[in-house]
């Protein structure tokens, strides 16, 4: 499923849930300006990832 999504989204949720990276660690690998921004992507990868499964 996590190859469908784009490279970024793939990378960023592969952090986040299969690594299980925190947060703050994710910024700056992925080079995210901040914690609200963390969220937003968060929040768009999901979302993404849930269309692909409907």
């Amino acid at each position: 499923m996590l190859n469908k999504l784009g490279g970024m989204c793939r990378q960023f949720l592969t952090l986040v849930f299969i690594e299980e990276k925190e947060a703050v660690e994710v910024c700056q690998l992925m080079q995210i300006p901040s914690q609200e921004a963390f969220r937003k992507r968060k929040f768009d990868c999901l979302r993404k990832m849930r269309k692909l499964v409907e």
